[in-house]
């Protein structure tokens, strides 16, 4: 898929936090369970069309057990929107340079990110066993808004979402996440 335009994405967010049992609905087939126990990234859509999920002919697995830092320069156009669905990871990005922002990912954690920023997973522990899935919607910049917005709707309609209003102050740097994820 390729993206187009380079418009700025909004200074606000309508994030959403999605439950646990929003997140139960999302299987994950055998084959993105087995790339998220390897550090190399994969990606696939297996059974993503059984999934309750909007826009899906956006969106794909993505799955790891780490990523080393990178950027995804075949994206320069696009958006990651990002739905983990199994993790007990830190989300690191570099917002600027020697700035780098950090988010803890549990499941049910949606962030929006820029694939250009340097960025990288890593497990919470590294003898962990939970490796990390989840769905990856590659929204281009410029239709951002539109499919932000159908994304946390479609999700709302499952049922027992949370959903607040986030100011973006670090540019590049897009997150909503569980207030489980905050607590010690």
């Amino acid at each position: 898929m390729k993206c187009y335009d380079h418009t700025p994405l909004p200074r606000r967010l309508r994030a959403i936090t999605l439950s646990p049992a929003v997140v139960h609905l999302m299987h994950i087939p055998a084959d993105v369970d087995e790339m998220s126990k390897i550090s190399d990234i994969d990606v696939c859509r297996t059974g993503l069309e059984q999934l309750p999920i909007p826009l899906v002919n956006l969106s794909d697995w993505i799955a790891c057990f780490q990523a080393a830092p990178h950027r995804d320069p075949d994206w320069k156009d696009c958006v990651f929107v990002t739905m983990a669905i199994s993790a007990e990871h830190t989300f690191e990005t570099m917002v600027a340079p020697g700035k780098v922002v950090a988010l803890p990912i549990v499941p049910g954690t949606l962030f929006v990110f820029d694939p250009l920023l340097l960025h990288w997973l890593k497990p919470k522990n590294p003898d962990q066993e939970t490796g990390f899935a989840a769905i990856q919607w590659s929204v281009n910049r410029s239709e951002f808004t539109g499919h932000y917005r159908s994304i946390r709707k479609g999700l709302s309609a499952l049922g027992n979402v949370h959903s607040r209003l986030v100011d973006l102050k670090d540019e590049g740097w897009r997150v909503s996440f569980p207030t489980e994820a905050l607590k010690p």
